[in-house]
């Protein structure tokens, strides 16, 4: 996978189990484990505090800091391309998902990440045990087909729900895309350093299911994948 730092997005490049990494905020330097199926090490208590303010306005799920003071990416390896890459998010109250957001990154360098490259978007809820279900029921599905930016820089893609879903209180849900490109010329997804949700993140490792799911934290990559949704609270 690929990280880049904050504003002027260092690209400093190495390689962690296969997947392209670049940056200095994710601890991307050694050898992860030999791990490559779904991550094991699972907190099945680390939402036990998703509900402890249920009694708030709650207008977004998300679990990225705003703002972000480090900010990363992470793109496909040689021979990873079109593998999918996820991120978890958890309803502390009763909700209606709206606006599903996801932010891309322009970079050029030695892994090219480009945000013009067709891709797709999947959304799929879980069964509660924080793993991405390895042959998800997807929700809704959407190619997305970005311009280019004229700068190099961060993009955000907005995509309303396909259909009045609705999440119960503790219930989880993923925001998936494929990771497409020709490498070097890559998708890639930012990422926030300042803080990591365990089994937040996670790449897929397949282009299709069964999907042998592992989070980012198993390559040596501490950081959160960036996407949230607009709720509505019922």
């Amino acid at each position: 996978m690929r990280l880049m730092t904050s504003v002027v997005w260092i690209a400093l490049c190495g390689a962690v189990l296969g997947v392209a990494a670049c940056g200095d905020g994710g601890g991307n330097g050694g050898d992860a484990g030999t791990d490559s199926g779904t991550d094991t090490d699972v907190d099945t208590d680390a939402d036990a505090d998703a509900g402890a303010d249920a009694g708030a306005e709650v207008d977004v799920l998300t679990d990225n800091p705003d703002p972000c003071e480090t900010l990363g990416a992470i793109g496909p390896a040689p021979g990873e391309e079109g593998q999918w890459a996820a991120v978890r998010l958890v309803a502390p109250v009763d909700v209606r998902l709206d606006t599903i957001r996801y932010v891309l990154m322009q970079q050029a360098g030695e892994l090219n990440c480009r945000v013009d490259i067709a891709h797709e978007f999947a959304l799929f809820a879980g069964d509660g045990s924080t793993i991405p279900p390895q042959e998800p029921e997807e929700l809704m599905r959407v190619d997305v087909a970005p311009e280019p930016l004229e700068i190099d820089g961060p993009l955000e893609i907005s995509l309303e729900a396909a259909a009045p879903f609705e999440l119960a209180a503790g219930e989880e849900v993923f925001l998936a895309i494929s990771m497409e490109g020709a490498y070097p010329d890559v998708l890639c997804w930012q990422i926030c350093f300042d803080d990591m949700t365990p089994n937040g993140s996670w790449w897929g490792a397949a282009t299709e299911p069964p999907y042998p799911w592992a989070t980012l934290e198993s390559y040596a990559i501490s950081g959160d994948i960036m996407g949230e949704i607009d709720v509505t609270p019922l």
